[in-house]
C-alpha cells in the first residue's frame, strides 16, 4: 500500500501545476517550504504587486510601440508631402526672374526633392529592420549605461523580502 505524500516537494510532484492552485494552497506550500505564516503572506503579496507592475509594465510598453509606429507612419507621409512641394516647385515656369535665377530656383528645389527622398528612404529601411536587429543596435549604444546599471547594489538590495 502506498503510503500518502505530503510536504512542499511532494506536492510539486502532483499532477496539479502551480498556477491552478489556490493562493491558500500555495501559501500551506510556503509554509511547508520553511516560511511562518507572516513570512509567506509577504510573499504572496509582493509576488502578487510583482506580476501587476509587470502587466502594467507590458501594456504601456505595447502602447508606446503602438504610438512610435503611428509617428513613424507621419515621418514617412510628411517627407513625401514636403517632396511633393518641393517638386511642384522646381517644375513651376519662373517668368518673374531672370533665367539663370530661375535655374538656380529650380536647382535648389530639385536638390531639396533629393534631400527628403534619401531621408525618406533611410527612415524606411532603418524602420524597416528587423527587431532583433533593433534590439541589438539599441543594446550596443546603450551599453555603457546597462554595464552600470547595478553598480553599488548590494545582496540584500536584490532580495525581494
Amino acid at each position: 500500500m502506498q503510503q500518502p505524500r505530503s510536504g512542499f516537494m511532494e506536492q510539486m510532484g502532483q499532477e496539479r501545476h502551480a498556477a491552478s492552485r489556490t493562493p491558500a494552497e500555495l501559501r500551506t506550500g510556503f509554509l511547508g517550504f520553511g516560511m511562518g505564516p507572516t513570512k509567506a503572506a509577504r510573499f504572496m503579496i509582493q509576488f502578487g504587486l510583482s506580476g501587476l507592475k509587470a502587466r502594467a509594465r507590458k501594456q504601456r510598453w505595447e502602447e508606446e510601440v503602438e504610438l512610435l509606429r503611428e509617428e513613424m507612419k507621419r515621418v514617412l507621409r510628411s517627407l513625401r508631402w514636403t517632396q511633393n512641394q518641393w517638386q511642384v516647385r522646381a517644375d513651376r515656369q519662373r517668368d518673374d526672374v531672370n533665367m539663370h535665377v530661375a535655374a538656380g530656383l529650380r536647382a535648389y528645389a530639385l536638390r531639396q526633392v533629393d534631400i527628403h527622398r534619401r531621408m525618406a528612404e533611410r527612415f524606411y529601411s532603418e524602420w524597416g529592420r528587423s527587431l532583433a536587429n533593433a534590439v541589438r543596435a539599441v543594446v550596443k549604444e546603450d551599453e555603457g549605461v546597462l554595464d552600470g546599471a547595478f553598480d553599488g547594489l548590494t545582496d540584500n538590495d536584490m532580495q525581494i523580502l
